[in-house]
């Protein structure tokens, strides 16, 4: 595993600098709301990704699996994805590295990648042992890829004792958990690390290498908090919702398999509100700040609310002329989120937005 300077350049390449007029009116500097992000809300939400990993692990040692043990399977899968929902939006610091982000969540799949590799993979004797997995796509590394192992078509009967293949689909699953959770123990090493980033962000003075200017980093903070309504907007409702009821996009809708496509989004909303709120003490110390976080609080709240009403289903109420109108509201919502977040919190803190992940350019 790369030390935990290996980050730096990574990091500093992908920043923009604070417009220092912008930054002479913040209530803190940047480099202490990124502090306060990592150290309140990054580092613990990563480690709770580690333990459910090491847990699905452990899940995996049985297999064949009865149907109580694929219950078990199942639950496993699950507390992971709960886990990867609060940091799903993060596209900066050590997740980044080796491709971390994108191996362990390639979503959305419009060209059914994931399912292509895993039959492929399945009809192969390529040996499964260990992280033989790194030199295959990042398609058959991750969540995705696990939920179709346990919730796809026949997933039952292809998992259960004496079935054919059933060897090469255990061994699949137990380097699936064993990726994921070596993804994990990655990141948590280079967040917690003596020489990581919460130890450089603690430290006194500029660090070169890593902090040539350390106030870049406050600007990717706030993006990925962008990148995650739009994240929410665009792809888990307006790609499902396609134009139309008879145009709906049921397939589109996250996690669909396992039936976690709301879910996942009230997660990501929760997620959201609880990284704002690491940041939001600094930004009660601005000028307008007490404002500024009642107006982010209140839009949270209402884009919540609105995602408590959706159906478990999205890709079902989508095609539902009667449950439809749940999700465009949500929608709405969570663009509201956006459009307050956006225009008031970055000039709270003195900072200026880039561009976000998904942006493409």
């Amino acid at each position: 595993m790369r030390s935990a300077r290996c980050w730096r350049g990574l990091l500093l390449g992908a920043l923009v600098a604070v417009s220092p007029l912008a930054a002479a009116r913040a209530a803190d500097p940047p480099r202490q709301v990124v502090l306060q992000v990592a150290r309140d809300y990054l580092a613990p939400r990563y480690q709770a990704l580690q333990a459910a990993t090491q847990a699905q692990v452990a899940a995996w040692a049985t297999c064949p699996a009865t149907p109580a043990q694929l219950a078990r399977l199942r639950q496993a899968f699950g507390a992971v994805a709960d886990a990867w929902a609060g940091v799903q939006h993060v596209h900066f610091g050590p997740a980044t590295l080796e491709l971390r982000v994108e191996r362990f969540y390639f979503w959305p799949d419009p060209r059914n990648m994931t399912q292509r590799g895993l039959d492929a993979l399945l009809a192969s004797d390529k040996p499964l042992a260990g992280d033989a997995l790194r030199t295959e796509s990042v398609a058959v590394q991750g969540l995705p890829a696990m939920e179709r192992l346990l919730h796809g078509d026949g997933a039952e009967a292809a998992l259960a004792p004496g079935a054919a293949g059933v060897e090469r689909r255990c061994a699949l699953g137990r380097a699936l958990a064993q990726g994921q959770a070596q993804m994990a123990d990655g990141i948590v090493s280079l967040y917690m690390a003596p020489d990581g980033v919460i130890a450089a962000l603690e430290g006194p003075g500029a660090l070169p290498g890593l902090f040539d200017d350390p106030d870049d980093a406050g600007r990717r903070i706030l993006t990925d908090l962008m990148t995650l309504f739009q994240i929410v907007s665009d792809q888990k409702l307006i790609a499902v919702l396609g134009t139309s009821v008879e145009k709906a996009r049921p397939r589109q809708a996250e996690l669909w398999r396992s039936g976690r496509s709301a879910r996942m989004l009230r997660l990501s909303l929760d997620s959201g509100l609880a990284m704002y709120r690491a940041l939001a003490p600094s930004v009660r110390k601005a000028a307008d700040g007490p404002a500024t976080d009642r107006a982010v609080e209140e839009a949270f709240a209402a884009a919540i609310a609105a995602a408590a009403a959706l159906p478990d289903d999205l890709g079902a109420a989508a095609a539902d002329p009667a449950q439809r109108p749940k999700l465009e509201a949500t929608q709405a919502a969570v663009k509201h989120v956006r459009d307050v977040f956006g225009a008031r919190v970055p000039a709270a803190l003195g900072i200026i937005l880039g561009f976000n992940a998904l942006d493409g350019d």
